[in-house]
């Protein structure tokens, strides 16, 4: 099935050049002039923290804070930094990180790898509040929401006592001079955001066809957004911006598709921990929870703040 899926899109692209050949140039601009500078800059500092024992520091200084409300050890700071800062893919790159190193065990990796997976401040507050719902005080409310939701999930999350041993051989780190450390990182950043270019670019190509060939003949374009979103989150937002509903309505779908992130999220979250023995559809149905919550919180958020502000003025 899976086989005859892919040689059916095979054959659309044949038949439609320029369609591909657009939908690829698209998705390239897309990630190399709002992707690839804030996420490449954002790696490499990441890097260079965690290569000059950033993870006992953040420990030490964050993790009573951080963690413990969480149910997480306080070595997961630099994780939940990096996933608040940053947001997704990079909090689950660094999730899988700590595990390689021995710095956590399974269980914590399991969720911490959920916890961690919050969408980017800069995109959810700039391009989803200014530029699509043109209100930045929504892109706050849908913050958040997420950060709450985070919160929330972590005592749904089971811990699992037996897997509390660490099974991958802990790391030696050794000490190494800056010009190493900074070489080390831009090299790691490099293959990190290229990585993800090639997903955004794949999914682009296909949320294009889907779009002129399905979504945009549905009667109801929110029902189109929706199908969009769960392929790849940001045109679901678009098209869910951008429709004749309620904002009641918006703001929950919208929550969701930020936190569970679409089919494009998944795989690119995914492509830095498979090789950790997690079950992808593990990661998916806490995605989805996640994501189920979070629109929960944002609808009570947004209805709360309506409501004050209602009787403020």
């Amino acid at each position: 099935m899976l086989i005859l899926l892919i040689s059916i899109f095979i054959l659309m692209m044949v038949i439609s050049p320029t369609i591909a050949l657009t939908a690829t140039l698209n998705g390239a601009k897309l990630f190399f002039f709002n992707v690839f500078p804030a996420l490449f800059m954002f790696s490499v500092l990441c890097n260079l923290i965690v290569s000059l024992g950033g993870i006992e520091l953040y420990s030490k200084l964050f993790g009573g804070l951080l963690c413990k409300p969480l149910r997480l050890p306080r070595k997961c700071a630099t994780a939940v930094i990096i996933s608040i800062l940053c947001g997704y893919p990079l909090g689950t790159k660094y999730s899988g990180d700590l595990y390689r190193n021995g710095d956590i065990n399974f269980s914590t990796f399991k969720r911490l790898v959920i916890i961690a997976s919050t969408p980017s401040p800069i995109f959810v507050i700039g391009s989803v509040g200014v530029l699509m719902l043109n209100n930045v005080t929504l892109g706050y409310i849908l913050l958040i929401s997420s950060y709450i939701s985070a919160f929330i999930l972590s005592f749904i999350l089971k811990i699992d006592k037996s897997r509390n041993t660490i099974n991958i051989n802990k790391t030696n780190r050794e000490s190494l001079p800056f010009s190493k450390c900074f070489l080390n990182s831009v090299e790691q950043s490099i293959s990190t955001v290229l990585m993800v270019g090639g997903f955004i670019i794949f999914f682009n190509v296909l949320c294009t066809f889907l779009n002129d060939l399905v979504f945009s003949k549905l009667p109801f374009s929110f029902v189109g957004g929706i199908l969009a979103g769960i392929l790849e989150m940001t045109n679901g937002c678009k098209i869910i911006s951008t429709s004749a509903i309620s904002m009641q309505i918006i703001i929950p779908i919208i929550a969701f598709f930020l936190t569970f992130g679409g089919l494009s999220i998944l795989s690119q979250c995914y492509s830095f921990i498979y090789d950790l023995k997690i079950n992808f559809l593990y990661f998916v149905k806490y995605k989805f929870l996640f994501g189920l919550i979070n629109s929960a919180v944002a609808f009570v958020v947004f209805n709360l703040f309506s409501y004050i502000t209602a009787c403020t003025f």
